[in-house]
């Protein structure tokens, strides 16, 4: 907490007592820091002329601890937590004297008692361990009877009986602290729930289950605003978080839930599930303002979440704790990193790393051999692998790099198409409603809300994959062949979808869009952009121009004023409407240039919508200026983006338009702006 001086006045942290500068005096770390990145600095010392630093572990604060009291979410959302990383407070030593974070580095790996050592995982069929386990099977050394089995138990031997660091509980005190606005977190997700109209791969029940769970157990303890009960909790959890998790085949979602309670990776999966929603949120100021209260500022709000689930994450790291939720906890952080930092910001690819790996380590690409887990989880299983590989296909294509979740080897069995209430409910009626289901597992009630969203991406990847290979590799023969052979591969695995999930209206005429209308239009755009990327390879390698590249660009940006106007957020606008933009923009550009002999002899089967494609590239920049949010991480290229469609109009629309700005080539080989940063980044 912070002192007082002999002045009487408020002492000063550290950083701004040396500095020379004005500190705020917030507990426990002042505005200044924060601003400056220095929250593992920012400590409060009752003397600090006076003798040697002040000891920063919290068992030897207990006495001060019981008066020191949390400041509220709402009043100070910047009072959080330190960066993820590693702490680099200083500590004690057993002599008294201070240890710099060196010389505790340097004790903590040569201390046999501080080692952690980290499992292996899934061992497939070349690892070291598989001629070793087909030996001890022949001679009945193997008791497990199963590779799941072992697989559970060697990572859960890791984190077992390793003690815990007095900064480690202190850090999980700070972010139990923000529980105390637990009600308010509940308000900012029913209201993004209720709109996503289930395509989230974990989905709401999940969602409510892990409320539940953090309200009934943690909630309720950290109603008092005093730091000794949330130390006391944090000790507790992190002691619980040591126990292994076991299931057995007829857990049920609430039972396998409530045990885990007490867990980081739980309460990590609820401040996700808070950070997103908080990104999401379109009426911020009217929907969440607190009578008496100050409007809480979106963006901190979603750091600050986004900071505390991540520190979830790290404490999982450190035990060397790897299970199914903590999959979920970075699957739900993959894509919260992208709508707060950007996909094109090298955390989200650093995120999607952690993501492939936790995949392969639990080895959910192969097939589910676990016979003692319930059926709900090998289906949630399967689903977050559906969810993990769109989110995979679709940063790779964004940042046109290679995969890192190869459905080559990937050997996972379709997730049943199940509503999530039939896939967690009793057996009898879990059977009833598989008796439903048509010879390939999909729903026959027409319903695009249960397992579509985790479907069709583990259908759809390799035909993307084969896009992305084409795409990276300059030594391809024959390319229009292979072309054809991608696209028609396409169209086939599409057709072999049922028919209630294909978008059959014409984009011209529909208006005012429903939920289910939109998310068939989502799937329908995200099919023909396979389109749209393998004419544009073509037209690039090939350096000849593409009549289709024109079209399907023309038909995906309509689709996508489409949903923007019916006001329904996809999320997406950036992934599919900036490359398409650009692609529109240059032919009107190239159609404004002086014909060349090669671009004369060009024979038009379709005319092109001169004046429609003008009108959708100004209402596409016009909704880019104020639909994506500066809170959002793709904020900033979409506003570059912005800037060049409305030079390239100028250019168009003006009565110079016959001497473009951008050099075009003679054909229309180059779809990109030459010279402009802003669409060489699309």
């Amino acid at each position: 907490m912070v002192t007082l001086r002999r002045n009487g006045l408020l002492s000063s942290c550290e950083p701004c007592r040396k500095s020379k500068l004005r500190c705020d005096h917030r507990y426990p770390i002042c505005t200044r820091c924060i601003r400056t990145h220095k929250q593992d600095r920012c400590v409060y010392r009752p003397s600090p002329m006076s003798g040697p630093p002040r000891q920063t572990n919290p068992e030897q604060s207990q006495s001060g601890s019981e008066e020191t009291h949390i400041p509220s979410t709402t009043s100070n959302t910047r009072e959080i937590i330190t960066n993820a990383g590693p702490s680099r407070l200083m500590t004690p030593s057993p002599s008294g004297v201070s240890v710099g974070p060196l010389d505790r580095t340097h004790a903590d790996w040569t201390n046999p008692k501080r080692r952690r050592l980290s499992q292996p995982g899934f061992l497939g069929l070349t690892s070291y361990d598989a001629a070793l386990k087909d030996s001890r099977d022949y001679l009945g050394m193997s008791t497990l009877g199963s590779i799941e089995k072992d697989r559970g138990a060697s990572l859960s031997e890791g984190s077992n009986a390793m003690p815990v660091e007095s900064d480690q509980i202190h850090q999980g005190a700070r972010l139990l602290s923000l529980l105390r606005d637990f009600p308010l977190y509940i308000r900012i997700t029913e209201a993004y729930y209720r709109a996503i109209h289930g395509c989230d791969p974990l989905g709401r029940p999940i969602m409510d289950l892990v409320f539940q769970s953090v309200e009934d157990n943690l909630v309720s303890r950290m109603l008092e605003s005093n730091l000794s009960e949330a130390r006391t909790l944090s000790s507790e959890i992190f002691q619980m978080f040591n126990n292994p998790i076991t299931v057995h085949p007829s857990m049920t979602l609430p039972e396998y839930m409530t045990s885990m309670s007490y867990r980081w990776e739980i309460i990590g999966l609820a401040f996700s599930f808070i950070s997103i929603s908080t990104v999401m949120a379109s009426d911020w100021d009217g929907m969440f303002q607190i009578e008496g209260r100050p409007v809480i500022a979106q963006k901190e709000l979603a750091l600050m979440t986004l900071s505390a689930a991540e520190t979830c994450i790290k404490f999982c790291e450190e035990a060397g704790v790897v299970n199914d939720p903590v999959s979920w906890l970075i699957l739900q952080h993959t894509h919260l990193t992208t709508l707060i930092h950007g996909d094109g910001d090298h955390r989200s690819w650093r995120a999607l790393g952690d993501l492939s790996t936790i995949i392969f380590t639990l080895g959910l690409n192969q097939p589910d051999s676990d016979s003692d887990a319930p059926f709900w989880l090998s289906e949630m299983r399967k689903r977050l692998m559906g969810g993990s590989i769109s989110c995979d296909k679709q940063l790779a294509t964004f940042l046109g790099r290679p995969p890192r979740i190869s459905s080559r080897f990937c050997n996972t069995t379709l997730p049943l198409d199940l509503s999530f209430e039939e896939m967690v409910a009793e057996p009898s009626i879990r059977d009833k409603a598989i008796g439903k289901l048509d010879a390939n597992g999909w729903n026959t009630e027409k319903s695009i809300t249960k397992a579509v969203w985790s479907r069709i991406p583990l259908l759809m990847g390799h035909v993307r994959e084969d896009i992305l290979e084409l795409s990276l590799n300059n030594q391809i023969e024959d390319l229009p062949r292979k072309v054809d052979d991608i696209l028609q591969h396409s169209h086939q695995v599409w057709a072999s979808i049922p028919s209630f999930l294909h978008w059959k209206v014409d984009m011209e005429v529909h208006q005012n869009l429903i939920a289910d209308e939109s998310s068939l239009l989502y799937l329908h755009l995200d099919y023909i952009y396979n389109d749209f990327l393998l004419y544009r390879i073509l037209s690039k390698r090939m350096n000849t121009w593409c009549e289709e590249l024109v079209q399907v660009s023309h038909e995906i940006l309509g689709g996508i004023l489409l949903l923007i106007e019916s006001k329904l957020r996809t999320g997406k606008t950036s992934y599919f409407g900036l490359p398409v933009a650009g692609v529109l923009a240059i032919e009107l550009v190239r159609r404004c240039s002086p014909i060349s002999a090669d671009s004369a002899s060009l024979t038009f089967t379709t005319p092109f919508p001169r004046s429609r494609v003008i009108q959708n590239l100004s209402i596409f920049a016009s909704y880019i200026q104020t639909v994506i949010r500066p809170h959002e991480g793709n904020y900033g290229i979409c506003q570059k983006a912005r800037e060049t469609i409305r030079r390239v109009l100028d250019v168009v629309l003006s009565a110079e338009n016959t001497q473009p700005v951008f050099p075009v080539p003679n054909t229309s080989a180059g779809l990109e702006f030459s010279n402009d940063p802003a669409m060489s980044e699309v």
